[in-house]
């Protein structure tokens, strides 16, 4: 079940703590990502902003421990360059 936001009127907004992604990745330069999964992935962002320090570390902790297994610290690295800027397009 895709994770949506409640209304399509609510912006998604994100605190100054998410870093902000390099100017050098290009569109071309990523693979192409279906519109379901970027909004999940939007949702997702959305909520992790609102959480408090002890809350994101856990779910970080959890996301690791089942997506790759014995590679923790380089993705949670790689998670603390992530952010999400401009403007919401549907």
């Amino acid at each position: 079940m895709p994770l949506e936001s409640p209304s399509s009127s609510v912006p998604l907004s994100f605190p100054s703590l998410l870093p902000s992604v390099p100017d050098t990745i290009t569109s071309s330069s990523l693979p192409p990502m279906s519109y379901i999964t970027s909004q999940e992935m939007k949702c997702i962002l959305h909520w992790f902003a609102s959480w408090s320090g002890p809350q994101r570390e856990r779910f970080l902790q959890d996301l690791v421990a089942k997506a790759v297994p014995g590679k923790l610290q380089p993705l949670l690295d790689s998670l603390e360059q992530l952010s999400v800027s401009g403007t919401n397009r549907p």
